[in-house]
């Protein structure tokens, strides 16, 4: 990748689910000739409804979903169409974060054994660090390293999560309404961890949300889709204060109280990710 491409770059992407056998229902058009762009160190929402394609965008672009039709590239090279073992090298550079974190976990392992196993898998991507080490750069304690998943907090099971993606230092990480599932005082905790690792190790973040105050607090950009589509893109300040579409205001028109504050969701607050390990 040279500096002036972008980490992931998608052009006219299309993912249709179809049916075969009698009484087959119509395909399904799930991403509809979406295209965008992420740069380094950039953080780009994705925001929606549900159902609107955001998830069957994001798993096509961690080569995890289907790919009917377009063009995807990582770190400058292309995704689709490639051999196995330049899939599985790729991969490692784009990692995704789920919104359940207990249940992206493998609840027989500790967490020690699950980045043991991590690195076994990718001996030359995860030697820059020590399990310790590690933890601390998520906010974790040494102890939790013996844990399993059961034994962890939501907030400290999504930590794990992202600690585990980061061990194979991706380019691009993929946080698909990392928390939603979590309280809010461990919400801003989580969003104020990403903004962190942007700036620390440099990597850029797609940020799947249906919550238009998380986007306004971390986005530099963002992409309104609404049925398979992007109806609308742009700087995430400019878009939200004087959005084109009709779709775009009903979304900003349903934000309760539309307190953009950034206190409201504690982000950015000061706090460091190691203070923090619920």
């Amino acid at each position: 990748m040279t500096a002036t491409e972008p980490v992931l770059q998608i052009e006219d992407l299309r993912v249709v689910f179809s049916e075969r056998g009698v009484g087959k229902r119509p395909d399904v058009v799930a991403v509809d000739g979406v295209s965008m762009s992420i740069e380094a160190g950039e953080i780009v929402g994705l925001v929606g409804e549900s159902g609107s394609g955001k998830t069957t965008l994001a798993l096509a672009t961690a080569l995890l979903g289907r790919i009917t039709d377009g063009r995807i590239w990582l770190a400058g090279e292309s995704i689709v169409g490639i051999s196995r073992s330049r899939m599985r090298r790729l991969r490692s550079l784009i990692q995704v974060v789920f919104q359940d974190p207990h249940g992206s976990l493998d609840p027989r392992q500790t967490v020690r054994k699950g980045l043991s196993e991590l690195r076994s898998l990718h001996p030359d991507r995860t030697d820059w660090v020590t399990d310790v080490d590690l933890l601390g750069k998520v906010g974790l304690i040494e102890d939790l390293l013996d844990h399993l998943p059961h034994e962890l907090s939501g907030g400290q099971a999504q930590r794990v999560s992202i600690a585990r993606a980061l061990l194979l230092r991706p380019s691009l990480l993929v946080a698909d309404e990392p928390t939603s599932a979590l309280d809010v005082s461990v919400q801003a905790q989580i969003l104020n961890l990403l903004l962190q690792l942007r700036e620390s190790e440099q990597i850029a973040v797609l940020l799947i949300s249906h919550d238009l105050s998380v986007v306004r607090n971390l986005c530099d950009r963002v992409y309104v889709m609404k049925d398979g589509r992007v109806v609308e893109a742009g700087i995430t300040e400019d878009l939200l204060a004087s959005p084109s579409h009709p779709y775009t205001r009903e979304l900003i028109a349903a934000i309760p109280g539309k307190d953009w504050d950034r206190s409201t969701l504690g982000v950015a607050s000061g706090q460091s990710a190691g203070e923090v390990t619920r």
